[in-house]
């Protein structure tokens, strides 16, 4: 007996979509957390702004907590929790690498407010910098006066 396979436009195709889904924003989460931690070691990033950055984001356990629940396990008020989470982000989200890691991150998990602003606030200036026009002008060679 032969068995039949699903054709590619039906709902079969759902749950595979949705694993590759699960596998990329697992491994999103494991580059994050390794760029987090390598730039501790560098001292970079203080490593409770990181653990801050972590929670936030949902990279320990997937779960993205409040600032309230941050400030519960870290024992700190939230406005501060706030306070270190706009520096933390400020200074990371110049590094291009972990914006671009983060912005993808961001397409696949709903991530609060105070770390989405950063996305936005940063996306069309980061677009126009980029490792290939370093000048942050070009020069136009066909058009002379």
């Amino acid at each position: 007996m032969e068995e039949s396979r699903p054709s590619s436009t039906k709902k079969g195709d759902l749950p595979e979509e949705s694993f590759s889904d699960d596998v990329l924003v697992k491994d999103l989460r494991k580059q994050l957390s390794v760029m987090m931690r390598t730039q501790v070691v560098a001292d970079l990033l203080d490593e409770q702004d990181a653990r801050i950055l972590s929670l936030r984001m949902g990279l320990e356990d997937g779960k993205c907590y409040t600032l309230n629940e941050v400030s519960h396990v870290l024992h700190i008020s939230p406005e501060k929790i706030r306070q270190r989470q706009y520096l933390a982000l400020k200074k990371n989200v110049k590094d291009l690498r972990f914006f671009k890691l983060l912005k993808d991150y961001a397409h696949l998990i709903k991530l609060p407010r105070g770390v989405t602003y950063y996305i936005l606030r940063y996306s069309d200036s980061s677009e126009k910098d980029s490792a290939l026009s370093p000048l942050p002008f070009s020069f136009d060679i066909d058009n002379k006066p």
